[in-house]
């Protein structure tokens, strides 16, 4: 039975020729008069397609606002507090938050306690104001976790004009913001200790120079800290162990300052520290001092206990900055300074290095023309058998004939070539020169017996390849490897032992000999000594030249002597000037001798003279 009219119902009729539309047919009696019986029915057909889309339309919006993978949240513009009206679950899941906690309450829920941070001022306005607004803003969840956001609001508006609503989509970008925190922590500190790096240094430097500037009475000093021995410990326990004494020396250095002030790592084995806001520059050197006491203390790295120092340069802001730079400077030369007065030092910068810095520059830049301009020559020193008075052989040495300042002595440019790694190049060039200088003597008949030593450095003796390229001049020059001596000093053997003796094997088994320069300065151990491939030790001449003063130094002599022949060696003095030393000297029965008692250094044609002289006097 048919329930009480009206009766409704749709029915999809498809016109041809049409797309189908939805019609929805409603039926009622028809009556002529009000009580009669029913003279009929009245059918009425409504096109309601539009409308049925329409609400399909705002279905699929329903699901999509739902499925969306930001969070979406409605608010009430008109209602004290802007009451959520809605949240989706995607909203749920970024702030934890279910929909039946939130909505009714006001959107200030998931605020920050900080009221004032630039994204919630800038939305405030533009709520107020009834203005769409992009912001960023730092939220909490449900279980009190920060997290940040990027919220685009938008105002709704109804026919009238007024604003109703507010629709937030809210895009979760914490993990962005990480990443970007974590960009930014990496371009400004050092990956391996975490320490700031330079550009956060020399940034902090600046504010520091910036605010010395505004107020007179505010003192800083930078620290420039270099490590001594850092090459030597890399190289003998490898990175790995280099990196874990970076990292100890960091948290060393961190421990001994204040929390206002700053550590770097500059690069390398070099950190700088900015001391802020001290009284005197005590203050400073009281900091250098602790920092050097602090590192005397022994590292355990890999199950060796490691020693390191540090030379430390300190620069104070009273001096009158305008460039960080240039105070990062001033406490570098200082630095290098404390390092030439030996290790675990500290000088504080003042004007005069300033301008030793830049004749060194100076010095530096003519250093280099001299090697491209060939001013550099070798002089050579007759090395006398102290028995008999005949001469042995020469040492080369070098000189530089500079154009303006004529001889340069070689303790000024040898350690400015050694640093700028010009030594090298020089080296080699000493080398080739001295082994041709010797060949075309001995084609001369002057030299029949006669060798050449020549000194290599440090540098030269950490280069791969040293043998074949010393076998490579040989060849080219045509000299038998027995009449070539190569001097090294016994700083540079001691710095590394196992090194050295890996190095020096094979060019003594080619026919070199190896000597030990500058024997008793150094730190030699005697049971390092036998393992070493040498054949000579010069003794140093400041023992030779106190021969005559102290008994002291006559024992040394004695000492060395002997102690050359109990390992098959033999010794040679340096800087003989008188008979007294001369004569004390074959008592104690030292082998060979060089000094300006038998001839100074002597340019090639001198030397060509002396031997050519020598000769004569011997016929």
């Amino acid at each position: 039975m048919l329930p009480p009219p009206p009766y409704r119902f749709g029915h999809d009729l498809r016109v041809p020729g049409a797309e189908a539309q939805l019609m929805e047919v409603r039926v009622q009696p028809y009556h002529t008069q009000l009580g009669q019986a029913n003279q009929g029915w009245v059918m009425v057909m409504l096109d309601v397609t539009a409308q049925r889309q329409a609400e399909e339309i705002a279905r699929i919006r329903d699901r999509a606002i739902a499925a969306s993978s930001n969070g979406i949240i409605i608010t009430k513009a008109d209602q004290p507090g802007r009451p959520i009206i809605y949240v989706n679950p995607a909203f749920e899941r970024i702030t934890g938050y279910p929909a039946a906690e939130v909505v009714g309450q006001s959107c200030r829920k998931l605020q920050s306690g900080d009221r004032n941070q630039p994204g919630l001022v800038a939305l405030r306005r533009a709520l107020n104001t009834q203005q769409s607004c992009s912001v960023v803003l730092r939220n909490y969840r449900k279980d009190g976790s920060l997290f940040w956001n990027e919220l685009n609001v938008s105002p709704v508006f109804n026919e009238a004009g007024e604003n109703t609503h507010f629709v937030g989509i809210l895009n979760d970008i914490t993990e962005r913001r990480q990443a970007e925190a974590q960009l930014l922590h990496n371009a400004f500190h050092d990956v391996l200790t975490g320490l700031p790096n330079r550009a956060l240094f020399m940034k902090q430097l600046d504010q520091a120079i910036s605010r010395s500037q505004r107020n007179p009475g505010y003192l800083f000093a930078v620290l420039f800290l270099d490590l001594d021995r850092f090459k030597t410990i890399n190289d003998s326990l490898g990175h790995q162990a280099g990196d874990s004494l970076l990292k100890i020396v960091a948290d060393r250095l961190s421990q001994c300052l204040r929390l206002e002030d700053m550590v770097a790592r500059l690069g390398g084995d070099e950190f700088a520290i900015l001391l802020d806001e001290i009284t005197s520059l005590n203050d400073a050197i009281h900091i250098a001092h602790r920092i050097q006491k602090t590192l005397d203390q022994p590292l355990a790295i890999e199950g060796h206990d490691v020693f390191t120092s540090s030379s430390i340069g300190i620069a104070l802001s009273a001096t009158g900055y305008s460039q960080a730079e240039d105070l990062l400077r001033d406490a570098d030369i200082a630095m290098y300074r404390a390092k030439q007065s030996g290790k675990a030092h500290y000088e504080v910068f003042d004007r005069d290095m300033h301008a030793r810095a830049l004749a060194l520059l100076r010095l530096e830049a003519d250093l280099r023309y001299a090697v491209e301009r060939r001013q550099l020559e070798l002089y050579y020193q007759p090395i006398v058998a102290l028995d008999s008075g005949k001469v042995q052989g020469f040492e080369a040495l070098l000189r530089w004939n500079h154009p303006e300042r004529g001889l340069v002595s070689p303790d000024e440019f040898v350690p400015l070539a050694e640093e700028t790694g010009l030594i090298v190049e020089i080296g080699q060039w000493a080398l080739r020169q001295a082994t041709q200088q010797l060949q075309a003597w001995r084609v001369q008949g002057l030299a029949d017996s006669l060798t050449v030593s020549v000194n290599l450095s440090a540098k030269q003796f950490a280069q791969p390849g040293l043998g074949e390229q010393i076998q490579d001049i040989l060849r080219e020059t045509g000299l038998a490897a027995s009449y070539l001596k190569l001097e090294i000093t016994e700083s540079v053997i001691m710095e590394n032992v196992t090194l050295a003796v890996e190095m020096l094997k094979p060019l003594r088994k080619a026919g070199m000999e190896i000597y030990m320069d500058d024997f008793g300065t150094g730190f030699s151990s005697l049971s390092y000594l036998h393992r070493l491939p040498l054949d000579v030790m010069k003794i140093d001449r400041s023992f030779i030249q106190s021969l005559q003063q102290t008994g002291e130094s006559l024992e040394i002599v004695r000492t060395i002597v002997r102690l050359a022949e109990n390992l098959g060696m033999r010794a040679i003095a340096e800087g003989i000037e008188t008979e007294i030393q001369l004569r004390q000297l074959q008592l104690l029965g030292c082998h060979g001798g060089q000094g300006y008692l038998f001839s100074p250094p002597l340019t090639a044609e001198a030397a060509a003279a002396w031997l050519q002289q020598s000769q004569a006097e011997t016929v």
